[in-house]
């Protein structure tokens, strides 16, 4: 399983910078993206890559930053599977 953080750390009470900052310190830097810095269709082309693997994406923002990564998602067509 790998974990995928993408977080605005520009949006909202800066929380998302938090989160990212606490995210990299146990994770891989790669795994915690900034969107600040880059799109989310780049962020999400490494689960691309990962193509046999499962993965989760966790996004830390508001809600315009939810939707521009799910838009991304959608556009690149990554398979999503909810769990309930």
């Amino acid at each position: 399983m790998f974990l995928l953080i993408a977080g605005n750390a520009k949006s909202g009470s800066n929380e998302a910078c938090h989160i990212l900052s606490s995210a990299r310190s146990i994770l891989n830097a790669v795994q915690a993206i900034d969107l600040s810095d880059q799109e989310p269709k780049v962020a999400l082309q490494l689960c691309a890559l990962l193509k046999e693997t499962q993965y989760r994406l966790l996004i830390a923002g508001g809600d315009g930053t939810i939707a521009w990564v799910l838009n991304a998602v959608q556009e690149l067509q990554v398979k999503v599977v909810s769990e309930n």
